[in-house]
């Protein structure tokens, strides 16, 4: 577990199947990232979070993000090592969007893995148009180092990938 001012956030467990659900089945929240996959799929997703790391060492590391004051889980974050690099990635319900969660959340999961997994490097993919999680990753000291155009579809649109990267 580790905290930041307002969060806790945890390992992800079996019982956080329905958040995670909803996470990946939200409207709003998949609008700029995915086409709403099946609950199979979701499922797929889910479980392999509990695998332990490939031959390559690429493994999600997702964290509940729960609020200190009331305990609701409000949504995930977590990295993919992939080397000395870490991907990083966030989900929030949307009724705890723009409440600077991702940012918060996103900053103690820079913390925990600078510290305890000695990474250095971090990179986020965001599809072109979600500004909001643009906005997150520069607040937290990312910089747009790459545009991959039409990488990235979504209802039958192509998007940009816009690729973002810290170096500590």
């Amino acid at each position: 577990m580790f905290t930041s001012e307002r969060l806790f956030m945890t390992l992800i467990e079996a019982q956080d199947w329905p958040l995670f659900l909803q996470l990946k089945t939200d409207p709003l929240v998949a609008k700029w990232c995915w086409d709403i996959p099946t609950n199979e799929q979701v499922r797929e997703q889910f479980e392999s979070r509990f695998n332990p790391p490939t031959e390559n060492g690429e493994h999600w590391f997702t964290y509940v993000v729960r609020e200190k004051q009331s305990e609701q889980a409000v949504g995930i974050t977590g990295f993919k090592l992939s080397g000395q690099i870490a991907q990083v990635g966030y989900l929030f319900l949307p009724n705890f969007m723009g409440r600077g969660y991702a940012t918060e959340s996103l900053g103690s999961v820079i913390d925990w893995g600078k510290k305890h997994h000695q990474i250095d490097a971090f990179s986020a993919i965001v599809t072109a148009g979600n500004i909001a999680s643009e906005r997150v990753l520069e607040k937290c000291g990312f910089t747009l180092s790459e545009v991959i155009p039409d990488a990235y579809e979504i209802g039958h649109n192509k998007y940009d990938d816009h690729i973002f990267s810290l170096n500590l």
